[in-house]
């Protein structure tokens, strides 16, 4: 599955993440190289849609007494108005993973995905941290997302308006390529995206 933050493994420091309080990057990592400390907080923002199935996960420990600390997972209508807010005690003192699971709510635009301690007398480790929804399949590269693009099989896979045939002439590459008429012809066809991935047509 795509995952949807950026620098989830503070790998780049603290680049792509809101931070408050006294926040670093500390050696002490779950996985590779760094982790992120803080007293206070750290998120980020990720578009969503209503209807979408979301895990927001990372691995955590606390560090001494940061107090009460927890993993939080916030979503907001296109006002910026809250809708709802979800979240997760961090309690153990060795890393521990923690995630929350949730269906983004009706009228769902973007969400809030963080941690966040009252950072009383100690702070807390964040690492790995992951966001997914249902739909964040991860496209690998130079994948073509289209049916029969190359038109070895016809038309097939392929919704077209006015007179578009397929002929074995003046081809590119394979076998086959498609000819429009004179006047109007369309050729087109549905492709299921996902946020935050890059496409490009060509032809």
């Amino acid at each position: 599955m795509l995952n949807l933050l950026g620098n989830p493994g503070f790998e780049s420091g603290l680049a792509g993440w809101t931070v408050s309080g006294n926040t670093a990057v500390s050696g002490d990592a779950y996985n590779d190289s760094n982790a992120l400390e803080t007293n206070q907080g750290a998120y980020q923002y990720i578009p969503v849609n209503a209807g979408e199935a979301i895990t927001f996960s990372l691995w955590a420990k606390r560090l001494a007494d940061p107090g009460w600390a927890g993993i939080y997972l916030d979503f907001y209508n296109a006002y910026g108005y809250p809708i709802s807010n979800n979240w997760k005690d961090i309690t153990n003192n060795e890393y521990k993973a923690y995630a929350i699971e949730v269906e983004a709510p009706v009228s769902a635009y973007y969400a809030v995905a963080g941690v966040l301690t009252s950072g009383t007398n100690g702070s807390i480790l964040v690492d790995n941290a992951l966001f997914t929804t249902n739909n964040s399949i991860s496209v690998p590269d130079n994948a073509n997302l289209l049916e029969n693009g190359g038109f070895e099989n016809g038309l097939n896979g392929w919704s077209r308006w006015g007179i578009v045939r397929h002929t074995g002439s003046k081809v590119q590459n394979g076998n086959r390529a498609v000819e429009f008429s004179f006047g109007y012809a369309t050729l087109d066809q549905a492709i299921s995206i996902v946020p935050n991935q890059q496409y490009r047509l060509t032809g």
